[in-house]
C-alpha cells in the first residue's frame, strides 16, 4: 500500500495515516461495545451480601476516545481518564457520515386479534372480519455537518522554545512530562473539547453561539418537534418527559411500573433486521442522578428497609441502626458502576450513575441496549470528517500538516496561512437513538424529606507572591 498516495491522506489523526487505522479503530470500538460475558458485582442485602451476575452489555470501561487515546500517537495525553468517563462511556460514542438516517418500525401490535373460528356445523362457512393491515412508523434524523464546535491551539514564536524553569508537570499517558509549549497547547486544546462534551452532553441547546448540539434536556423536550415524521398513530415512540412531582420515596415503585410498561408495549416488537423479539430487563437501564439526590434516594429506600418510615437516624433502634450501617454504604457505593443503587419494593436492582451535571429536581431513566438490542441505547454520534479532509489535501488547500484530524477522523485540524496563526480543532455530535420511547425524564424529583450537608465553599488561597523577575 502506497501510504503516501493523497487518496490515503486524512485519515486517522496523524500525517500520512492509512484507512487502515479507522478500520482499525471501527472493529475495536464495536468488539469492546459487544463484550457480552457475564460479570458479578456485589450487592447488599439484609441478612449479608449477594453475588449478582449480570450480563456486560453494553460495555462501560471504555469508550471510542480512549480506544483512539491508545492506539494514536498524536492523541496520547490521556485527557479522557476523569471522573466523568463513565457518562461518555455510557453514550458509547460512534463515528457517523450519513447525512441521514431513516429507522423503519412494523407495529404488529395491531393484529393482536384472533381470527379462528369455532363452530358445531361441519357444513357451515365461516365468515372472517378483515384483518387489520400491517402498519409501521419511520423515524428520521437529519444532521448538519457544517455546524460545529471550535477549539484553538496558539501558534508560538521563539520565547516559547527557550528553556523554562518548569516545577509543575502534566504527564501523558506514556509517563513522559509535558515540559514543552506545543504540546501543552494540544492537551489544553483537548481538554478543553473534553470539557465542553461533557457540558453540552447534558445542557446542549440549539441556538447561541457556544452551543450547537441538543444535549439530553433538549434531545428529550424537543423529540416531538424535530420529528414531525411522527404521526398521530406512531407519536408513542417519543421519549417520556415526566413533570409531575415524584417523592424520593416512592421512585422505586415508580420505575418499577415503568419497565412493566416498557415490557408490555415491546413485547411483540421485533428488532429491526432480526426475528428476536426485544427484551425488557433491569439490568438494561440505569438512573443517572445528581450527588445530592443520588444520596437522598438510597437513603429513602434504605429507610424504608430498614425502620419503615422518613428518614430520622436519631429514631432507630439499636438494632435498625446496625442494619442501616450495614446496608447504606453498598447501595450508596456499590451496585454496577461503582456509584450506588436501590432496591425497589418488588426487589428490582436499578443502578445509578452519579452526575454533577445533573439537577437535583431531574433524573434521567435511560435503556442502554442489551443482548438482543445491541445497538439500542442513546448514542453519541460523532460526525466523520475523513472525506472532507481528502478533498482539502487533494486541493492543496490548508489543513494542519502534523495533524490533519484527530480521534480517527472525528475531530479537523485546521490552520490559518499567516505566520502567528492558530491552529484549530472543529468537531460536531449528535444524539441518536434507534429505541426512543425506551427513554424517560423525570423532572420534579422531590428531595424535602432529606436533609443533605451542603458542600462548604473553600475559601480563597492567599495570593502568592514571587520574587521579581530578570525578564520583561
Amino acid at each position: 500500500m502506497n501510504l503516501f498516495k493523497p487518496d490515503y491522506l486524512g485519515y486517522g489523526s496523524w500525517d500520512k495515516a492509512s484507512p487502515d487505522f479507522a478500520k482499525q479503530i471501527a472493529m475495536k470500538t464495536a468488539k469492546a461495545y459487544r463484550a457480552y460475558e457475564a460479570r458479578e458485582y456485589n450487592y447488599a442485602q439484609r441478612g449479608g451480601q449477594i453475588m449478582k451476575t449480570v450480563r456486560r452489555t453494553p460495555q462501560f470501561d471504555t469508550n471510542y476516545f480512549k480506544i483512539c487515546d491508545n492506539d494514536d500517537p498524536a492523541a496520547r495525553l490521556g485527557v479522557w481518564n476523569t471522573d466523568e468517563d463513565l457518562m461518555i462511556n455510557l453514550l458509547r460514542p460512534m463515528t457517523n457520515l450519513d447525512a441521514e438516517k431513516n429507522i423503519t418500525y412494523i407495529d404488529f401490535r395491531v393484529n393482536d386479534g384472533s381470527a379462528v373460528r369455532g363452530s358445531a356445523d361441519w357444513c357451515a362457512i365461516p365468515v372472517f372480519p378483515a384483518r387489520n393491515k400491517l402498519k409501521k412508523c419511520v423515524l428520521r434524523y437529519c444532521f448538519d455537518f457544517d455546524k460545529h464546535y471550535s477549539a484553538y491551539r496558539e501558534r508560538l514564536t521563539p520565547n516559547d522554545f527557550a528553556l523554562k524553569c518548569v516545577r509543575d508537570v502534566i504527564y501523558d499517558m506514556d509517563g513522559q512530562a509535558i515540559t514543552n509549549e506545543a504540546d501543552y497547547q494540544q492537551f489544553m486544546m483537548l481538554s478543553d473539547m473534553r470539557e465542553s462534551m461533557y457540558r453540552e452532553v447534558f445542557a446542549g441547546v440549539d441556538n447561541g453561539t457556544t452551543s450547537f448540539a441538543k444535549g439530553l434536556r433538549e434531545w428529550f423536550a424537543d423529540f416531538p418537534a424535530d420529528h414531525t415524521e411522527l404521526d398521530t398513530e406512531c407519536d408513542w415512540m417519543a421519549p417520556v418527559v415526566v413533570a409531575s412531582d415524584t417523592p424520593c420515596a416512592t421512585i422505586g415503585l415508580v420505575l418499577e411500573n415503568r419497565m412493566k410498561y416498557l415490557r408490555e408495549i415491546t413485547r411483540d416488537m421485533r428488532v429491526q433486521g432480526t426475528g428476536r423479539t426485544m427484551s425488557v430487563n433491569p439490568e438494561d437501564f440505569v438512573m443517572i442522578l445528581s450527588e445530592n439526590t443520588a444520596e437522598c434516594v438510597v437513603k429513602c429506600h434504605v429507610c424504608q428497609d430498614v425502620c419503615g418510615n422518613a428518614i430520622s437516624i436519631q429514631a432507630m433502634n439499636p438494632e435498625q441502626l446496625r442494619e442501616w450501617k450495614f446496608l447504606y454504604p453498598s447501595y450508596l457505593n456499590g451496585g454496577r458502576f461503582g456509584q450506588g443503587y436501590i432496591v425497589t419494593p418488588n426487589g428490582v436492582t436499578i443502578d445509578i450513575i452519579r452526575s454533577r451535571r445533573v439537577l437535583d429536581s431531574e433524573m434521567f431513566f435511560l435503556y442502554l441496549g442489551n443482548a438482543t438490542d445491541p445497538e439500542g441505547g442513546i448514542r453519541l454520534l460523532m460526525n466523520d470528517y475523513t472525506p472532507y479532509v481528502n478533498y482539502m489535501r487533494k486541493d492543496g488547500l490548508l489543513l494542519d500538516n502534523d495533524n490533519p484530524t484527530l480521534y480517527g477522523g472525528s475531530v479537523v485540524m485546521l490552520q490559518t496561512t499567516d505566520l502567528c496563526g492558530d491552529r484549530y480543532a472543529r468537531w460536531n455530535w449528535s444524539l441518536f437513538d434507534r429505541r426512543p420511547y425506551m427513554q424517560t425524564h423525570y423532572t420534579d424529583i422531590n428531595v424535602d424529606s432529606c436533609v443533605i450537608q451542603a458542600v462548604g465553599v473553600l475559601p480563597a488561597l492567599d495570593t502568592a507572591t514571587g520574587a521579581a523577575l530578570n525578564c520583561a
